[in-house]
């Protein structure tokens, strides 16, 4: 927990519930609450104080630190699974895989492309990285990527997670390993009302045009009153998050609304086109 507000981790686990609730189709590895002694935390870092100048450490400052009735020390966050071996998808280039999910090509035409087809235009990019994401596509098809990204891009609208396009570092906030995309960094997601314009994922998620029925169909019959219990468990130390939840609440009612006037406009079956 920290006063920068784009490092939530409560937002953080929420992402992964959501994630095993609708079905997203990226794998977000488990994300459970915990919390970590101050000492076990300076002996981690295998620092002395939280005093730090230099490198990550020198934001020790933004921790916020809870006192047990002992006095002791303790700072709240998420413990997750690590997962070895993946690369970086530059999900920036855009013209790579708009194709894939918007409407200039067609669904037969999509089922017929190879994998690397599908992604020729990182190659010879600088940060394109092709050649490793094809050691890492196991048996996943041009149809499956953009199965995958277009759900990559409705639950980064859901959430509002804006931190997976990297004006700097392009792919360092989008992996890809086993033929799938990782989300393991979650955590500018949720945000309260005061702060995180929803303008830069919407604009995102309506490069996408092809959407799936399962996750369309979860998200559309969301038991919205269990859903917020189960992202946003009572916390003492959190009671704001109902003004998070009402923005979930609301992206997901323009995102219905989105695909209903594509499917209004273009047809069902070139909207609703994976699975």
């Amino acid at each position: 927990m920290q006063s920068v507000r784009h490092s939530n981790y409560r937002g953080e686990v929420a992402s992964y519930r959501l994630c095993q609730i609708i079905g997203c189709n990226v794998v977000i590895p488990p994300n459970r609450e915990l919390r970590i002694h101050e000492d076990d935390f300076l002996d981690l870092y295998g620092i002395r104080s939280l005093n730090q100048t230099s490198g990550y450490s020198a934001n020790f400052g933004a921790l916020i630190w809870f006192e047990d009735d002992d006095g002791e020390r303790w700072i709240h966050g998420t413990l997750k699974e690590w997962i070895p071996g993946f690369t970086e998808f530059p999900i920036e280039y855009t013209d790579v895989w708009e194709p894939l999910v918007n409407n200039w090509i067609s669904a037969e035409r999509l089922g017929e492309m190879t994998f690397e087809e599908a992604i020729r235009g990182f190659q010879g990019r600088e940060r394109g990285r092709f050649s490793r994401i094809v050691d890492r596509r196991e048996d996943t098809t041009a149809f499956d990527l953009a199965h995958q990204i277009s759900d990559l891009h409705v639950f980064d609208f859901l959430i509002n997670n804006w931190d997976r396009y990297s004006g700097q570092y392009w792919g360092v906030n989008c992996q890809w390993v086993g033929g799938g995309f990782i989300s393991i960094d979650n955590g500018a997601s949720f945000q309260d009302s005061d702060w995180g314009s929803w303008t830069t994922t919407r604009v995102r998620m309506e490069r996408v045009r092809r959407f799936s029925r399962d996750t369309l169909d979860s998200i559309r019959w969301m038991d919205t009153d269990a859903a917020f219990a189960i992202l946003f468990p009572e916390n003492a130390n959190h009671t704001d998050e109902w003004d998070r939840w009402l923005g979930f609440m609301e992206r997901r009612q323009m995102f219905l609304d989105y695909v209903d006037e594509l499917i209004a406009e273009y047809g069902e079956d070139r909207v609703v086109i994976f699975p």
